[in-house]
C-alpha cells in the first residue's frame, strides 16, 4: 500500500456541534472534519494524525516506537513522578472546569426556573382578576336586566291605564257636555249596573280577563326575551372563563414538563460530578501513593 502524499496540512480544533467535539483537517484546498464524543479522546486524536502525517512509512514509525520505548525506559524516578504529577494536574484542571461550567449551567436553570414560577404567578393574578371582573360584570348586568325589565313592566301598565282611561273620559266629554248631561249618564250606568243580566256579567268579566291575559302574555314574552339576552351573556362568560382554565392548564402542564426535564438534568448533572469527585479522588490516591513509594525509594 503506497503512503499517502500530504502536501500541506493543519489541524485545527472545532466547537461542540451535534454532541460532538470536532476537530479539522485542512490539506491543500481540502478540509476534513472529525468528530469524537469524547473531548479527552480528541486531545488524542489529534497528535496521532500529526504523527501519521509526519511518519508516513512503516520503518518510521517503528523508529519512532523504539525512541519512545528507550525514552521510557530511561525515565529516572523523580521523572516519572513528574510526569504523573502534570498528569493528575492537567486531568484536575479539566475536571475542575467541567465543574464550573456545571455550576453555571445550574445558575442559568436555576434563574429560569424562577422567571417560569413568576410567570405562573403572574398568570394566576391575572386569571383571578378576570373571573373577579367577569363575576362583577355579570351581576351589574343581572341586576340592569332586572331593573329595566320591572321599569318597563311598571310604566307599560301605567301608560295603558292612564291611556284607556284618558280616551273613556274624551269619548265621555265629547258626547256629555253639560254637567246635567253627565249627572244623568252616571245614573244610566248604575241602573245598567243593576240591571244586567248574569250573561251580560259573565261576558263583562270574561272580556275583562281576556284583555288583562293578554296583557300578562305580553310581559311575560318580554321577560323570556329578557333571559334569553342574559342567558346568551352567560354563556359569553362562561366560555371566556372555560378559555380561560384551558389556557392555565396547558401551562400548568408546561411548568411541569419544563420542571420534570430540569429535575432529571440536575440528577445526572448531580451523578457526574459525584463520578469526577470520584475520579478525582482516586487521582488524589494514586498520586500520594506514588509521592509515598518515591519518597521511600529517595530514603
Amino acid at each position: 500500500m503506497r503512503p499517502i502524499k500530504v502536501i500541506c496540512f493543519a489541524l485545527k480544533l472545532g466547537s461542540f456541534e451535534e454532541e460532538r467535539f470536532t476537530w479539522q483537517l485542512v490539506c491543500a484546498k481540502s478540509k476534513f472534519i472529525f468528530g469524537d464524543f469524547d473531548e479527552l479522546r480528541r486531545t488524542h486524536w489529534i497528535p496521532e494524525m500529526q504523527l501519521a502525517a509526519e511518519r508516513r512509512t512503516k520503518a518510521e514509525l517503528l523508529e519512532y516506537d523504539r525512541s519512545c520505548s528507550k525514552r521510557a525506559e530511561n525515565l529516572t524516578p523523580t521523572e516519572k513522578n513528574l510526569t504523573w504529577r502534570l498528569a493528575l494536574e492537567s486531568e484536575n484542571a479539566r475536571l475542575m472546569q467541567l465543574l464550573d461550567d456545571e455550576r453555571r449551567a445550574l445558575h442559568d436553570e436555576e434563574i429560569v426556573r424562577t422567571l417560569a414560577a413568576r410567570m405562573l404567578d403572574e398568570e394566576r393574578e391575572r386569571r383571578e382578576k378576570l373571573e373577579k371582573k367577569l363575576k362583577s360584570v355579570e351581576t351589574r348586568l343581572a341586576e340592569q336586566m332586572r331593573n329595566e325589565t320591572n321599569f318597563i313592566e311598571s310604566d307599560k301598565e301605567k301608560q295603558g291605564f292612564r291611556q284607556n282611561f284618558c280616551v273613556s273620559e274624551m269619548q265621555l266629554a265629547a258626547e256629555r257636555r253639560t254637567k246635567a248631561e253627565l249627572l244623568e249618564y252616571d245614573r244610566s250606568c248604575s241602573k245598567r249596573a243593576e240591571n244586567l243580566t248574569p250573561t251580560e256579567k259573565n261576558l263583562t268579566w270574561r272580556l275583562a280577563l281576556e284583555s288583562e291575559n293578554a296583557r300578562l302574555m305580553q310581559l311575560l314574552d318580554d321577560e323570556r326575551r329578557a333571559l334569553h339576552d342574559e342567558e346568551i351573556v352567560r354563556t359569553l362568560a362562561a366560555r371566556m372563563l372555560d378559555e380561560e382554565r384551558e389556557r392555565r392548564e396547558k401551562l400548568e402542564k408546561k411548568l411541569k414538563s419544563v420542571e420534570t426535564r430540569l429535575a432529571e438534568q440536575m440528577r445526572n448533572e448531580t451523578n457526574f460530578i459525584e463520578s469526577d469527585k470520584e475520579n478525582i479522588k482516586k487521582l488524589d490516591d494514586e498520586a500520594t501513593n506514588c509521592y509515598t513509594k518515591f519518597s521511600a525509594q529517595s530514603l
